[in-house]
């Protein structure tokens, strides 16, 4: 069985309108210029960037793992939060 992936980064927030609640606007997190989309509406600003920084996000948490695990082998509170770590990605990778 293939390893499923989220569709690749950057992820961008632009602004939509709410049709159904007039004067509101929504946001679209698009992955392409072509403004498809992973998410075609979020009510929060805010949301819609956290969604979109996601990517970035998931490779960060990889990269400080794979930093801090030769500490873990000397810390175990660092392990222990490894631990942690490793689980939010393994989540997130769908493991």
């Amino acid at each position: 069985m293939s390893e499923k992936t989220h569709t690749p980064g950057p992820w961008t927030v632009r602004a939509v309108p709410n049709v159904g609640l007039i004067g509101h606007t929504g946001y679209a997190i698009d992955f392409n210029e072509d403004q498809e989309q992973v998410v075609d509406f979020v009510y929060e600003e805010a949301d819609a960037h956290l969604i979109a920084t996601s990517p970035k996000l998931l490779l960060a948490l990889e990269d400080a793992v794979t930093i801090l695990e030769p500490i873990g082998e000397q810390i175990p509170d660092v392990a222990r939060r490894i631990v942690g770590y490793q689980r939010v990605i393994d989540q997130a990778r769908m493991k």
